[in-house]
C-alpha cells in the first residue's frame, strides 16, 4: 500500500476531494515545473514548496504501471502522457516547440506529482508516474502531446557489460569476440570462462607426417613470425611464417614425442600463460573444469578482489584463471570450454547490498539491488524498501537462494520477472520505484472496500482459458557450460484433471534454482496459479483508492443483496482476498483491475519433488521423493500401477539400479493424512540403466611398423565387464574378454562393448591402429660410394603399390647405366647406383603407398674432400667500383657462392672450379664474407676488405693468432701489430726500468675468459674480454727486457665508417 500523509489520507475521504496536478521535466541545464490549473493567491499563487508552477498542462492522459498478467504475473511496461499548451512563454522560449529547438526532451526523466487543494509539506506530493519523456505523439501550433514511458524499458540499454573485442584483448579467441563477460551472482556450477589470451589457433590443412619440417594451416596470421605450436601431445618449433605455412620446423621439442596428425587438427600457440576470465571479481574458485573434467594442477586461480588478481595488473578486477600449459584431454588440446564451480559476487566492505561485509550476493532481494543499482546505474531511492525489506525476511526464513549466470547482454526485464518467479515473488515498478513481493502461503490483508465504486464500471473477464495446465515438471540446478539442469520437480492437480482431463505442460526451466525446496515451492505456486480459468475483475472509484498499488490484496465487505455484490455478480465474497494487478488513472478517476483465484490466493497447493527424472543412467542411484506439505504422505509404486494407500510408503530414499522397474515407470501420490483423495501425483520413469561406453587407450593413432602399441581398456559402470573384437565384428559376450593389456603391432581395428547383468549393454566403441608405411631404415644403406650401389626399401603394412621412385641429388640413379631418376615398380625394395661424380645426399620420394601421401627416406654419399678458403689466390682488399680474385682449395664440386657486405656480388653463384671474382660496386664499404659450399656440405669462409672503411672496437676477441706485422718500440712501450682478414690485433708491452712498473695499472680489468691464442709475450692462458684488456706476460719472450711489464691487448674489425 501506498504510505500517505495524514493530510492527503483527511483528503482522500472526501468524495469532492481537489486535485492538483504538478509536472517536472529534468532537462540538461534546465528543470521545467508544470501545473495543470491556478492555486493559490498573490505571492504564493502555482507555488508549493518554495518553486513556482507554470499553468501550461492542458490534460492529462491515461497512466498505467504496467498490469500483471492474471497468469504468469508477467509486468507490461508503465506509460503516461500530457498535454501542454503551445502558444505560451516557457523556459526563457516563445512557446514549448521553441524549447524543444534548444534542448532534448528525448529519455529526459519526467515525474507527474498530485497534491490536494491547501497542501504544503513534501510528504503531502503524491508520485504518480516517474519515468522518461518517449515522444511527442502530437504536435500543432497550439497544443504538444508528451508520451512517457516507465524506468524499466531503459534497463537493458544501461545494463554494464564488457564485450570482448581486440583492442582491449588482443589475444582473445576469435569464436569469442562479440561475446559478453560472464556475470555471476549466488554458488554456481561449472560457469564459462571466456579465453581472454590463449594463443592463436586453427586447423590443419592436411595430414602432417612425423618428420615433416613445413606445416600447412588455415590461417596463420594471428601466429608470430617465429615461436611454437602444439598438435596434439606434440610440441613443434618453427622458425618461418610466411603464406599460411609455419617452416624450418623442429619436430618432438620441450620433452614430446612427433607424430603423425590429421588433417583438421587444431594447431594451437604455445605460450608461458593462457588465460581465462569473466567479467568481475567473485568471491571463491572452488573447482576448475577443463571439458567437464575436474583439474588437479597446472593452473592458477585469481578471484579479483583487492590482493588477488592475476599477475601483472592485465585483468585487475576479474576472476581469471592462468593455466601454465595448454588444457588438454584425451591427448587433444582443448583451448575450450573452461569452466569453473564459482561463488559469485561479494558484497563491499559495507554491506551495500546484503548488510554484511564482503557478503556472497544471493539471496533474491540482494541480487535484485545488485543488478539494478551497480549493473543497471539506478539508486537505492529507486527501489521500495517496504516490500523489499518484507520480502527479504520471507527469504531469510525459507533460505531462497538463486544462482545467477549472465552469458550474453540480458534483457533485464525479462531477467527480473523470472528472477523473481523462481523466487515465488512478484515484481513491477510503480510511481518510478521497483517494488518486489514475495507470495506467502497465507495473505493478508492490505485494504477492505466497501462503498463508494463506481457500479457502472465493474466488468468481468475470464484468463487463462486456453493455457490450464494441470500436470508439471521443472527442472533446475543448472550446469552452465552445457546449458541443461540436473534435477526436476513435478506437481500435478487431481481436481483440475478430473475437471478438465490430463493437460501437460511443457517443461519448465528454473535455470536460477539450486535447491529442491525452493523449486517444490515455485512449481506448486505456479501449478496453483495455471490449474484452473481465472476470473478478472474492474472497478473505478475516486480517490479514496488513491493508497493502493499494483501487487496490494484488497477484501471486500458487504451484506447479502448490497448492489456491490449485485454488480460483482456474486464473485466477491467478504472473506476472499484479491490481488491488484493494474491501477490506472483516468479522467481523475482510478481503476483497479484484480484477480480471483479458485483457490483464492492461499498457496498451499503441494508438489511432490523428485531428484531424478527418468531417462538413462550408467551407475545406481536412490530416488529421493519430497513435498513442502505438512501432515502429508507419499504412497509409490515401482511396477507402473496407481498408486493408493496400499502401496508403498515412502520413508527413505528408494534404491534404483537394472530390474527395480519391471513397469518401468515410478508414480507416487501425496496424500493429506486425513483425507483419502490424493491432493497430487507425482512421479518419474522410465528409469533404465546402460553400461557406460568403455574407454579404450590410447585413441586412434598412426604408428611407424616396428613399434607396439599396448592397448588398455576400463568402462566406469561398476561390475561391468568388457568383450572385444580384432576382425572387425561386433563384440558380444560371446567375443573375447578383456582381462588385461592387448599388444598391437600391424593395422588392427580394435572393437569393445561392455556388459552387466539386467542392465542395457553399452556402446560400442573402435579405436583404429595405423601402421602406416615408413622408410625401412633396416634395410635400406645409409651411404653410397662413388660408382657404386646399395638397396633402398620401404615398409608398407597398408597394401598399396605400384609405387613411384624418385631421387634427387647430384650423381644419383636408379639404373647402372645412370639415365633413370624416376622409376616405377610394385616393388618395396630397388637398387640406387651413384656414378663417380656423386656427392652429397641422395634424396628418395616413393608414392603410391595406402595411406600416406609420400615417403621421403635418404643414401648419404661417402665421399668427403673438405673444401678450405685459399689465402693464396684471393686479394685482400678490393676497391670501390673494383674487382678482386677470389679462391677455394678443394675436388668437391660443384661449388655454390654467396657474399655478403655492403655493395658486394660474385660473378657466378655456382662454378665447377675453385676460383671466382668478387666485385663492388661505388658504394661498397667494410669487408665482404664470402662463403662456399662444396657438395658434401663443408664450407670455407673467407675476407676481402674494402679499400673504404675504418677499423672499428672489437670485445671478446682472440680472433687472430701469428707472427705480427709490425714491431714498433717507443718510450719504453714495444707495440706489435698483426692483420688477418677482416681484423686487427694489437699488444702493448710496458717495461718495469729500475724496479718500477710503469704506471699502467692491470689489476683492475681482470679477464675472465681462457684459453685465447695469442703470440709473442702474451700469456697463452689469458683470453682477453675488452678492448685494451690487460694481460700477464710470460717469463720466457724474445724482448726479455720488457717481460716484467705489463700488457695491453686490443682488437678492432674492418667495417663501413
Amino acid at each position: 500500500m501506498r504510505s500517505l500523509s495524514a493530510f492527503n489520507l483527511t483528503k482522500i475521504d472526501n468524495p469532492y476531494v481537489d486535485v492538483i496536478n504538478l509536472i517536472v521535466v529534468e532537462l540538461s541545464g534546465l528543470t521545467l515545473y508544470l501545473c495543470d490549473r491556478n492555486f493559490g493567491s498573490g505571492a504564493t499563487e502555482c507555488v508549493f514548496n518554495g518553486q513556482r508552477y507554470q499553468p501550461v498542462i492542458i490534460s492529462i492522459g491515461n497512466a498505467t504501471h504496467g498490469a500483471l498478467s492474471p497468469v504468469t504475473y508477467k509486468s507490461e511496461a508503465g506509460r503516461f502522457s500530457f498535454v501542454t499548451d503551445n502558444t505560451v512563454p516557457i523556459g526563457a522560449a516563445s512557446c514549448f516547440s521553441k524549447l524543444i529547438l534548444f534542448y532534448s526532451f528525448y529519455f529526459v526523466p519526467v515525474t507527474w506529482y498530485q497534491i490536494f487543494e491547501g497542501a504544503t509539506s513534501t510528504d503531502d506530493l503524491i508520485v504518480r508516474f516517474k519515468g522518461a519523456i518517449e515522444d511527442y505523439s502530437n504536435m500543432t501550433r497550439s497544443i504538444i502531446e508528451v508520451t512517457c514511458s516507465g524506468p524499466e524499458l531503459s534497463l537493458s540499454a544501461n545494463f554494464g557489460r564488457v564485450i570482448v573485442d581486440l583492442d582491449t584483448y588482443p589475444g582473445a579467441d576469435l569464436s569469442d569476440l562479440g561475446k559478453m563477460l560472464p556475470t555471476v551472482y549466488g554458488s554456481a556450477r561449472f560457469v564459462p570462462f571466456i579465453s581472454i589470451d590463449a594463443g592463436s589457433k586453427t586447423p590443419l590443412v592436411g595430414s602432417i607426417a612425423i618428420d615433416a619440417v613445413t606445416i600447412s594451416l588455415t590461417d596463420s596470421s594471428n601466429f608470430p613470425s617465429s615461436g611454437t605450436v602444439q598438435i596434439d601431445l606434440e610440441q613443434i618449433t618453427y622458425t618461418g611464417n610466411t603464406n599460411n605455412q609455419l617452416t624450418g620446423c623442429t619436430r618432438g621439442v620441450n620433452g614430446t614425442n612427433a607424430a603423425v596428425h590429421t588433417s583438421n587438427t587444431e594447431v594451437v600457440e604455445v605460450q608461458s600463460y593462457y588465460y581465462y576470465i569473466i567479467g568481475h571479481a567473485v568471491k571463491a574458485i572452488s573447482i576448475v573444469y577443463v571439458d567437464s573434467v575436474r583439474q588437479t594442477g597446472n593452473y592458477d586461480a585469481y578471484t579479483g578482489q583487492a590482493g588477488n588478481n592475476a599477475p601483472g595488473g592485465l585483468y585487475d578486477g576479474k576472476a581469471c584463471i592462468r593455466f601454465n600449459t595448454l588444457p588438454i584431454m584425451d591427448g587433444k588440446i582443448v583451448s575450450r570450454p573452461v569452466a569453473a564451480d564459482i561463488d559469485g559476487y561479494q558484497d563491499d566492505g559495507s554491506g551495500t547490498y546484503t548488510g554484511t561485509p564482503a557478503a556472497l550476493i544471493e539471496r533474491p532481494d540482494h541480487v535484485f539491488k545488485h543488478i539494478l543499482i551497480d549493473r543497471c546505474g539506478k539508486s537505492a531511492d529507486d527501489i521500495d524498501s517496504v516490500s523489499y525489506t518484507a520480502s527479504g525476511s520471507s527469504y531469510g526464513t525459507k533460505s531462497y537462494a538463486l544462482t545467477v549466470v549472465i552469458l550474453s547482454e540480458p534483457d533485464v526485464r525479462d531477467l527480473l520477472y523470472d528472477l523473481a518467479f523462481q523466487s515465488k515473488s512478484i515484481e513491477f515498478w510503480e510511481s518510478g520505484t521497483h517494488h518486489l513481493k514475495y507470495i506467502p502461503e497465507d495473505e493478508s490483508t492490505d485494504k477492505t472496500l466497501d462503498s463508494r465504486i463506481d457500479l457502472n464500471s465493474v466488468s468481468i473477464r475470464l484468463a487463462n482459458r486456453t493455457n490450464i495446465k494441470n500436470e508439471m515438471s521443472a527442472t533446475y540446478n543448472r550446469i552452465w557450460s552445457e546449458g541443461f539442469d540436473q534435477a526436476v520437480v513435478k506437481a500435478i492437480s487431481a481436481d483440475s484433471i478430473t475437471k478438465y482431463g490430463s493437460l501437460k505442460a511443457d517443461n519448465i526451466t528454473y535455470s536460477y534454482i539450486s535447491a529442491m525446496a525452493q523449486a517444490l515451492d515455485v512449481i506448486g505456486w505456479q501449478q496453483g496459479n495455471q490449474k484452473d480459468v481465472v476470473v478478472v475483475l474492474s472497478f473505478s472509484g475516486g480517490y479514496h483508492l488513491a493508497e493502493i498499488e499494483k501487487g496490494d490484496i484488497l477484501q471486500f465487505t458487504f451484506s447479502d443483496g448490497d448492489q456491490l455484490d449485485k454488480s460483482f455478480l456474486g464473485l466477491v465474497s467478504t472473506i476472499g482476498l484479491f490481488r491488484v494487478l493494474d491501477v490506472e488513472y483516468i479522467d481523475d478517476k482510478i481503476l483497479i483491475t484484480f484477480e480471483i483465484g479458485t483457490d483464492g490466493l492461499s498457496s498451499t497447493f503441494g508438489a511432490i519433488g523428485i531428484n531424478y527424472t527418468g531417462k538413462t543412467y550408467y551407475k545406481p542411484i536412490s530416488i529421493e521423493l519430497t513435498s513442502g506439505v505438512i501432515d502429508s504422505e507419499i504412497y509409490y509404486t515401482t511396477d507402473g500401477s496407481e498408486p493408493t494407500r496400499g502401496s508403498n510408503l515412502y520413508t527413505n530414499p528408494i534404491p534404483v539400479t537394472g530390474g527395480t522397474f519391471p513397469g518401468g515407470n515410478l508414480r507416487a501420490k501425496l496424500y493429506k493424512k486425513e483425507k483419502e483423495k490424493p491432493s497430487s501425483y507425482g512421479g518419474g520413469g522410465p528409469y533404465s540403466f546402460k553400461v557406460k561406453t568403455p574407454v579404450i587407450s590410447p585413441s586412434s593413432g598412426s604408428y611407424t611398423p616396428g613399434a607396439t602399441v599396448p592397448v588398455l581398456m576400463s568402462c566406469e559402470t561398476e561390475a561391468a565387464v568388457i568383450y572385444y573384437t580384432l576382425d572387425e565384428t561386433e563384440p558380444t559376450e560371446g567375443s573375447t574378454l578383456y582381462v588385461g593389456e592387448i599388444p598391437i603391432t600391424e593395422t588392427t581395428i580394435v572393437i569393445a562393448r561392455a556388459f552387466k547383468s539386467a542392465w542395457v549393454s553399452s556402446e560400442i566403441i573402435a579405436e583404429i591402429y595405423t601402421f602406416i608405411c615408413a622408410w625401412d631404415s633396416v634395410t635400406s644403406a645409409a651411404t653410397i660410394a662413388r660408382s657404386g650401389s646399395c638397396i633402398v626399401a620401404i615398409v608398407d603394412l597398408g597394401g598399396g603399390g605400384p609405387y613411384v621412385w624418385q631421387v634427387s641429388g647430384i650423381g644419383f640413379w636408379f639404373d647402372p647405366e645412370y639415365t633413370l631418376t624416376s622409376i616405377e615398380t610394385s616393388e618395396i625394395s630397388i637398387m640406387l647406383y651413384a656414378d663417380d661424380t656423386a656427392c652429397g645426399t641422395a634424396t628418395i620420394t616413393v608414392t603410391g603407398c595406402a595411406l600416406v601421401e609420400e615417403i621421403i627416406g635418404s643414401v648419404d654419399s661417402d665421399f668427403v674432400d673438405s673444401i678450405a678458403w685459399n689465402d693464396a689466390g684471393s686479394d685482400d682488399t678490393i676497391a670501390r667500383s673494383g674487382s678482386a680474385a677470389v679462391a677455394i682449395t678443394g675436388s668437391n664440386s660443384p661449388f655454390t657462392w654467396s657474399v655478403s657486405g655492403t655493395g658486394y656480388t660474385l660473378d657466378y653463384a655456382t662454378t665447377a672450379g675453385l676460383t671466382n671474382t668478387l666485385r663492388a660496386d661505388a658504394a661498397a664499404c667494410g669487408t665482404a664474407t664470402v662463403t662456399v659450399t662444396g657438395c658434401d656440405g663443408n664450407t670455407a669462409t673467407g675476407y676481402v676488405r674494402c679499400t673504404t672503411g675504418v677499423w672499428s672496437a672489437y670485445t671478446n676477441g682472440c680472433i687472430i693468432s701469428g707472427t705480427p706485422d709490425s714491431k714498433v718500440f717507443l718510450s719504453n712501450i714495444l707495440t706489435l701489430t698483426l692483420v688477418r682478414d677482416k681484423y686487427e690485433q694489437t699488444q702493448k708491452i710496458y717495461s718495469c726500468a729500475g724496479g718500477a712498473c710503469n704506471s699502467m695499472d692491470c689489476t683492475t680489468k681482470p679477464c675472465d675468459l681462457t684459453n685465447c691464442l695469442s703470440w709473442e709475450c702474451a700469456d697463452t692462458n689469458q683470453k682477453p674480454c675488452q678492448d685494451w684488456c690487460c694481460a700477464h706476460i710470460t717469463s720466457t719472450c724474445v724482448y726479455g727486457q720488457y717481460c716484467m711489464g705489463n700488457s695491453q691487448l686490443r682488437w678492432r674489425e674492418w667495417k663501413c665508417a
